[in-house]
Formats: C-alpha cells, sequence, structure tokens
C-alpha cells in the first residue's frame, strides 16, 4: 500500500493513493467506533446527491440543499447502502447543520501532498473549507485516492 499523511494545523489527514482501497465499509467494520454514535453529514454520493430513501426519512434523516443528515449512526444505519465511489461524508459527535460545502470529490487527482504544485490553490481552499466545518472525520474517496482526517 502506498499512502502519504501529514498534519495541517489541528488537523491529521491518511491519504491512500495505490495498493489498497480503503472502502468505507471496510473502515466501518475495522473501526466502528470512528462511526457509531455520530451524526453524519453527506454532500456527495457516486459523485452526487445522496437522496435518502423513505425507510431513511422515517428513522431521522434529513435532506437540506444538496445535503443529507443522519440521525445517530448506529450499525444498522451504517450496513445500509450510504456509500459507494466517489463519496465526500462529514462526521460530528453532535447533530450539526453544514451551511455550505465545496465538492473536492470529483477532482479526479486531487491531493493533500504538499509538493504538488498543480493543487496548491486547491488545497487552500480545501483547509479553509475544512477548518470552516470542522468535522470530526472527513471522508472522501475517489476511485483511486482515499482521504481521511
Amino acid at each position: 500500500m502506498v499512502y502519504w499523511e501529514g498534519t495541517h494545523k489541528d488537523f491529521h489527514w491518511f491519504e491512500v493513493v495505490s495498493g489498497y482501497q480503503l472502502c468505507l465499509y471496510t473502515l466501518i467494520d475495522d473501526l466502528p467506533d470512528l462511526f457509531l454514535s455520530k451524526y453524519l453529514c453527506i454532500s456527495h454520493f457516486d459523485g452526487g446527491e445522496f437522496a435518502p430513501t423513505n425507510k431513511e426519512v422515517e428513522i431521522g434523516w434529513k435532506k437540506e440543499e444538496e445535503i443529507a443528515y443522519s440521525p445517530k449512526l448506529t450499525n444498522d444505519i451504517l450496513n445500509g447502502p450510504i456509500c459507494d465511489n466517489y463519496d465526500q461524508w462529514y462526521l460530528f459527535e453532535n447533530p450539526t447543520e453544514i451551511p455550505s460545502v465545496e465538492s473536492y470529490v470529483n477532482y479526479e487527482n486531487f491531493s493533500l501532498q504538499e509538493d504538488l504544485e498543480e493543487w496548491s490553490e486547491l488545497q487552500k481552499s480545501f483547509w479553509s473549507h475544512i477548518e470552516s466545518i470542522n468535522p470530526d472525520i472527513f471522508y472522501l474517496r475517489r476511485c483511486k485516492i482515499n482521504i481521511c482526517i
């Protein structure tokens, strides 16, 4: 597995670049405490919007603008069809509404690796966005690259 890791202010990040796909279901199975009892905001699901089903709405999911908000996460919710490729997630200890989101999931080769000059402006925008929202965990998954903060 090839990965990069680093820090930015109080944020620690980990980016898998090859040799291993860090699927959300694998993370959920291997590290359930990262997710259980937290609140999830999904801004991108398979590159677009996540639309909760009627059943999901009945158990507490809601959607405002382009963001879907979960009730407190349980194993049942986490084992549902809530992730795919090109996902962008924000997790919080408490219910949190995000005023707006920037899309980073659809930039195919976007990376947090510091010496990639072609991404320096987008990295500045990314970190400004993350600092303003301040999630406990941010997860970005594309076909080849995964970023977890």
